[in-house]
C-alpha cells in the first residue's frame, strides 16, 4: 500500500519570520546573514590588526574614507566593535568586542571557553 506524502504546515506568517529590526533583539546567529561582505572583511581586518585607527583600516582595504565609514557604521550599532582612544593619544582606535570576538570565533571555529579565558 502507498503511503501518502507527507504534508509540512506552517504555522507562523512569513512576516514574522523576518530578523528583528532593532539591533539589541537580533541573536548573534543571526548576524553572519545580517552583516555584508564588507562589513566582515572589515571586521577581520580589526580581528587582525586590534587598536588599528581608521586611516590603517583604509591602507590594509584600500578603500576610501566614506565608505569605511559606511562599513563600520552597523558592526558598531550591533556592538560588534568598540572606539576608544588611548589617554596618550588623540586619535580614535578600533577594537572587536566580546559579541565581535565570538563572532569570529564561531566562524573560524575556535573552541569559545579557551578563547574568553584566554
Amino acid at each position: 500500500m502507498p503511503r501518502e506524502p507527507r504534508r509540512w504546515s506552517v504555522s507562523l506568517p512569513p512576516s514574522s519570520l523576518a530578523l528583528p529590526q532593532e539591533p539589541q533583539l537580533l541573536r548573534d546567529y543571526h548576524l553572519p546573514l545580517v552583516l555584508l561582505p564588507q562589513e566582515k572583511e572589515v571586521l577581520d581586518r580589526i580581528g587582525q590588526w586590534p587598536f588599528c585607527t581608521r586611516q590603517d583600516l583604509e591602507s590594509f582595504l584600500g578603500i576610501s574614507p566614506s565608505v569605511l565609514k559606511q562599513a563600520l557604521e552597523r558592526p558598531y550599532r550591533l556592538g560588534l566593535m568598540e572606539r576608544f582612544r588611548f589617554p596618550t593619544e588623540q586619535r580614535r582606535r578600533l577594537a572587536l568586542s566580546d559579541r565581535g570576538l565570538l563572532l569570529l570565533a564561531r566562524r573560524d571555529r575556535l573552541p569559545l571557553p579557551q578563547l574568553l579565558h584566554a
